[in-house]
């Protein structure tokens, strides 16, 4: 469930999986070049290599493939700001970040929606997978943001609560102790102790 070749299968679609490459302009121009060409692919999904700040790879050879290029490079969602969206080719390619929780939160908002439209499916938010639990403490927000908080789900009596996981987002562990995400709006500066909360389960 983690992975984005388990995401990808879980929406629908078909993985075609096309290993760990180095980061270097030519040699990733080549590989997506091949899932087009010779895979057929629709999409083109690279996870990694969009680090803010640093040379980027990934933002140089989606710009490089063909108009318009990249349309968004960095959303205002923690974790997940260096996300890439692009479209070469006429095919929409995205460059997820490196960190697990955050390529599995980014994948939820953007990829999953596309791969259920390519099937020509319509996409619709399964709030059958929420419940609303109660805060167990106060949570911090920066303004400005959409901040997606990873938390373990208990029950006491007829209440449910969201114990909040604090860790990196490069921790695969905090996601494998984690029940769900309870969202922090754009707007909201943190929650406090006692909140009621809508938790996604996973």
């Amino acid at each position: 469930r983690n992975s984005p070749l388990a995401c990808i299968e879980e929406a629908g679609g078909v993985p075609i999986y096309r290993g760990i490459i180095k980061d270097e302009v030519i040699l990733l121009e080549q590989e997506i070049k091949k899932a087009i060409k010779e895979d057929k692919a629709e999409a083109v999904i690279i996870s990694g290599g969009s680090s803010v700040g640093a040379r980027d790879v990934t933002l140089e050879v989606l710009n490089g493939l063909g108009k318009p290029g990249v349309l968004i490079h960095g959303v205002s969602v923690k974790p997940g700001k260096p996300t890439i969206l692009a479209i070469a080719d006429n095919r929409p390619m995205f460059g997820l970040p490196g960190h697990p929780v955050s390529a599995m939160i980014i994948f939820d908002l953007f990829v999953r929606p596309l791969i259920i439209w390519l099937q020509e499916g319509e996409y619709s938010y399964n709030s059958t997978k929420e419940i609303e639990a109660e805060l167990t403490c106060n949570m911090v927000s920066d303004s400005g943001r959409e901040d997606y908080v990873r938390v373990f789900v208990y029950k006491e009596g007829e209440k449910f609560y969201a114990d909040p996981i604090l860790g990196k987002s490069g921790l695969i562990s905090t996601m494998v102790r984690a029940s769900g995400l309870i969202k922090i709006g754009l707007n909201i500066e943190g929650l406090e102790k006692g909140s009621k909360v809508m938790v996604k389960l996973f």
